[in-house]
């Protein structure tokens, strides 16, 4: 496996987080911290979820939950940057569009 490639998973991380269910814990966010995903687990995504992990699953909320903890990180520069948001319901509604940051 190539540590660089983004579209080859490390078979014994998806074994890990497939025992779990997919469930996003304690127990998956350590398997994703502790592998060789950690450090793009920790920049693209761990930072989006400040809101969520205190204040637990508020559903159609979540992506602006989400949005917020991404705004409120002070660490990253969003000037001029594009976030895309993508959620999707139980059945067949979608949404995706993307915040132009100025």
């Amino acid at each position: 496996m190539k540590e660089n490639d983004p579209f080859l998973y490390d078979p014994s991380v998806l074994n890990k987080l497939r025992e779990n269910e997919f469930k996003f814990d304690a127990i998956n966010s350590k398997i994703l911290e502790n592998s060789i995903y950690g450090k793009e687990w920790q920049d693209k995504c761990e930072r989006s979820l400040l809101l969520a992990k205190n204040l637990g699953n508020i559903y159609t909320g979540s992506l602006y939950n989400g949005l917020l903890s991404l705004i409120c990180d002070d660490s990253i520069d969003l000037s001029g940057k594009k976030i895309l948001m993508f959620s999707f319901g139980s059945g067949c509604a979608a949404s995706m569009f993307c915040v132009h940051v100025r």
